[in-house]
């Protein structure tokens, strides 16, 4: 395994929900506008599709976007080139660009790696009520994408 850098994290325990290991909380960055948990050390945005929900942080990085994929900038310019594709590939009512905050990774992709804390932003795409969800989570040219339910 890679050598990793992790900043401390910030996060109120809320409420333990049953057994399964998931914790309600909220952390920083996504936290003003979306729900997180902690599911296996995984703190995620909790999502109207459960199984594509965001990875905010991970322990070991996998699943997390990688350094600048996130920066404002490069998402509005992404949504904004090829928006109507996302649109067209979910159905999608609405899409915008959020805060997402959280983690990213840099370094090569097989060898040591660092993870940081980053000032980032997602994709969020907003679905009809009668849409089906994604089955996993979702990444769009690099980009964290939210599903959400009119």
């Amino acid at each position: 395994m890679g050598m990793r850098k992790i900043a401390p994290v910030a996060i109120a325990l809320v409420v333990v929900l049953g057994t399964t290991g998931c914790t309600k909380a909220t952390t920083p960055g996504a936290s003003s506008l979306f729900e997180t948990y902690t599911n296996a050390g995984n703190v995620m945005v909790r999502t109207d599709c459960p199984g594509a929900d965001d990875m905010l942080r991970s322990p070991i990085g996998d699943g997390l976007p990688k350094k600048g994929q996130t920066d404002k900038q490069r998402v509005e310019t992404v949504l904004a080139a090829t928006g109507d594709d996302l649109v067209d590939r979910f159905g999608a009512i609405a899409t915008d660009v959020v805060p997402r905050g959280g983690q990213v990774w840099s370094g090569p992709t097989d060898g040591e790696y660092t993870i940081e804390e980053a000032t980032g932003y997602m994709i969020r795409v907003t679905l009809g009520t009668d849409l089906p969800c994604p089955a996993a989570p979702y990444s769009w040219e690099g980009i964290p994408v939210v599903f959400f339910r009119d």
